[in-house]
């Protein structure tokens, strides 16, 4: 798959933090991010026979796999048939990038939220809504 740059349609941005969570602490950074029901469009190509329907299954067969709990969150959000969930971005977790990912137990994992201190607004990044438009 080959993914264009980004154009910004309706995009809303805002400071939040960053927690990196290891066993012994709780490491803040502060930084800008993409508000949710913002919207960017871009270009898929592909480069073999696989059909836009078989990348929906693979993708979420493999989202699945990775983070159960955390998939089924979020295709909650899917309404259309031509809608799918993709997973980018910093801090976006290495076991959604493996090939494996049963086999990868970080020992840290870094989560979103609205103030430093505010530990029940934590959610993770990189979770996009795509939706194919023809």
């Amino acid at each position: 798959l080959k993914l264009s740059d980004t154009t910004q349609i309706n995009v809303k941005s805002k400071i939040a933090w960053a927690i990196r969570k290891t066993d012994k602490s709780d490491i803040p950074q502060k930084l800008e991010i993409i508000s949710k029901n913002s919207t960017l469009e871009f270009y898929l190509t592909k480069k073999n026979r696989l059909t836009f329907e078989d990348l929906k299954i693979k993708l979420n067969e493999f989202y699945q796999k990775a983070d159960n709990q955390q998939f089924l969150n979020y295709s909650k959000e899917i309404k259309k048939d031509n809608q799918f969930l993709l997973r980018v971005g910093r801090y976006c977790g290495q076991k959604f990038m493996v090939f494996e990912p049963n086999k990868f137990n970080p020992k840290t994992k870094t989560v979103f939220r609205k103030s430093e201190k505010d530990n029940k607004s934590e959610s993770p990044f990189g979770w996009l809504l795509c939706e194919i438009i023809e």
